[in-house]
């Protein structure tokens, strides 16, 4: 016992002589494995083609995809739509069938069953609303304002009231198709086909229809939402009217009428102007020249405004086109006879604001006759009549007021070259 104690004695002394330091533990290796950290969830989720838009109820696709995620060996998937649906794969569609606001969670196991879980939450809308739509139609000859009603989403079936300028209110069913279409029946025949809008309460960007029947078959109609309840009264509609001439009497395709509705009030106003021949701006001010066939000389001008409510307002005025006498008897010429008259011109037709017609001269009791073409021009005061036949030009205005109506021409070439002609309207009717 003792001659081993003494070995181990030595051999320690014998360690420490050496002038060297123990052998330290040796340092773990750099390569050796660490624990993997769990996965990772990259969730993406898109309604129907992935363009930004209101998920509708019983419609659209939701496609949820996990599929690009992370972790160690295979991955396992659990997708919950937030509704009791539940799919256990990487990507999945579903449909909701209610309107809400739903969260979606997407949950990535790995191969040692770490689990890490990312969502995502989803509007779902039922595909009901107003909207409304405002033109002028030609058809009817008015402005027309229309408004879609949808006050109930039954699945795939929609049901509502349309209202059109002077009809009865009308029922509808509508029905959906996926991905967006929507075709309305309206009781009386008439329809709307379509797709959704992308938002359902997108007060800028409109809603375009294509109308069925009714006196805009064809057409396609730009409808805007309404939102929320109007804090004020209906709108009030303003028309001022005046012409190009200064006078009480714009000349037909040469007098430019200026009407002015910008004195309407309201919120959000669409605007249209329309001048009693057919044509209309949808502007709060606007101006041309009118042009009529026939002897329908007599116009109404009117504004109508549309809030973005759609209530609508409506004012009125009626004018009077003159055509220059383009009828039996109407001609002009000065001093008080025709049988006397120095100058006599009677305009025959017309064609925009372009005449043609004839001019008598007299002197004495000789009377020389020939064909004109004249034009009126500038804001309808300036005319210029044309005899090629003599070489000669009238050039001149023409006066239309209460008091008087008549032209003031002076000659150029001739004899009575330079001489100024008052030539009042004789024979109008």
């Amino acid at each position: 016992m003792r001659k081993g104690l003494g070995v181990v004695l030595v051999v320690g002394l014998c360690a420490s002589c050496t002038g060297k330091s123990p052998t330290q533990p040796a340092a773990p290796s750099s390569t050796s494995p660490t624990p993997s950290a769990g996965p990772i969830v990259h969730l993406q989720m898109k309604v129907d083609d992935g363009t930004p838009r209101d998920a509708v109820a019983s419609m659209s696709d939701v496609l949820v995809d996990a599929s690009t995620s992370t972790g160690s060996g295979a991955l396992t998937f659990s997708i919950d739509f937030g509704d009791g649906t539940v799919a256990a794969s990487a990507t999945a569609h579903h449909a909701y069938a209610t309107a809400g606001t739903f969260t979606i969670a997407a949950t990535v196991t790995d191969a040692q069953g770490r689990k890490a879980t990312d969502s995502s939450q989803v509007t779902v809308k039922a595909a009901t609303g107003r909207w409304f739509q405002a033109e002028y139609v030609k058809r009817s000859g008015r402005v027309e304002i229309r408004q879609l009603d949808i006050g109930a989403q039954e699945g795939l079936t929609v049901r509502g009231v349309y209202r059109t300028t002077g009809n009865a209110d009308r029922t509808f069913t509508g029905t959906l198709t996926p991905p967006r279409k929507i075709e309305i029946a309206i009781s009386g025949g008439a329809g709307l086909l379509g797709l959704l809008p992308d938002r359902l309460d997108d007060q800028v960007a409109p809603w375009t229809l294509i109308a069925q029947g009714d006196t805009v078959d064809g057409e396609r109609l730009d409808f805007h939402a309404i939102v929320g309840e109007p804090a004020d009264g209906p709108p009030v509609a303003d028309l001022k009217m005046r012409f190009g001439n200064g006078s009480k009497w714009p000349i037909l395709a040469a007098t430019p009428i200026y009407l002015d509705g910008s004195g309407s009030r309201g919120t959000n106003l669409i605007s249209f102007l329309e001048f009693g021949d057919g044509t209309v701006a949808t502007s709060s001010q606007a101006a041309r020249t009118a042009d009529v066939s026939g002897y329908t000389y007599f116009l109404t001008a009117r504004v109508t405004v549309v809030d973005r409510f759609g209530r609508s307002a409506f004012k009125s005025s009626d004018y009077f086109l003159y055509d220059m006498g383009v009828r039996e008897l109407d001609s002009w010429y000065d001093g008080g006879s025709y049988a006397t008259a120095k100058l006599d011109v009677y305009f025959k037709s017309r064609s925009g604001a372009s005449y043609t017609g004839s001019v008598t001269q007299r002197s004495g009791p000789s009377a020389l006759s020939a064909d004109m073409t004249a034009t009126v021009s500038g804001d309808g005061n300036d005319i210029v009549i044309r005899v090629p036949a003599w070489g000669v030009e009238y050039r001149g205005t023409v006066e239309i007021s209460d008091s008087a109506w008549q032209l003031v021409l002076v000659q150029h070439g001739g004899a009575d070259d330079g001489k100024t002609f008052r030539l009042p309207v004789h024979g109008y009717s």
